[in-house]
């Protein structure tokens, strides 16, 4: 039992060691975990909130498991190069079956990625739409790091984003507030 648990902590090691794009307040780059971290509780009260009918355990399992491939297959920014995002899908899937072969136990986490992957669930979309929205989300409340390091403006944020978001239409109708907000203040917010 305790080399399978190792076995699976190192992969968990691997995950946190996953660097993503988004720059936090303190001025260092967010990684997976804490991601996934973050849209575990940000689903959790949102669905208290304002979502009740949403099964909790599959939006933490989906909220944990969404980004799970890109231990090998890293993160591929939202406003990445065409080059870049083009591969994103045959590095995902190479990464997915990787880990099916190193942990064919896990079929739990396998099928909630397909699921999330597939947006087959109320819960899967809910997940999705969030996802994209939370580096929205850090980056309207660090206003010095994300959108002004990649010189984005509020019309590249609503093309990349919008038709992603509506997946889900309680996070749209968050999204749609916080755009209210970024149109207001993009002075400070954008390059």
């Amino acid at each position: 039992m305790i080399k399978d648990l190792l076995k699976f902590n190192a992969l968990l090691e691997k995950f946190r060691d996953v660097e993503r794009r988004v720059v936090l307040a303190s001025g260092r780059r967010e990684n997976d975990a804490e991601h996934s971290y973050m849209i575990a509780m940000l689903a959790l009260h949102i669905r208290n909130q304002w979502y009740t009918e949403l099964d909790l355990e599959k939006i933490l399992l989906y909220a944990l498991v969404h980004d799970l491939v890109e231990v090998y297959a890293g993160d591929t920014y939202a406003f990445a190069a065409q080059e870049e995002k083009a591969t994103k899908h045959d590095r995902e899937e190479a990464s997915f079956m990787q880990l099916m072969q190193e942990f064919p136990e896990n079929d739990i986490m396998w099928t909630a990625i397909k699921e999330y992957e597939e947006r087959s669930t109320r819960e899967a979309k809910f997940i999705y739409a969030l996802d994209k929205l939370h580096p929205i989300l850090i980056a309207y409340q660090n206003k010095d790091y994300t959108f002004k390091d990649y010189e984005l403006s509020l019309e590249d944020v609503k093309r990349e984003k919008s038709g992603k978001i509506s997946a889900d239409p309680v996070i749209n109708e968050i999204y749609t507030e916080l755009l209210a907000i970024l149109e207001r203040e993009q002075d400070d917010i954008f390059a």
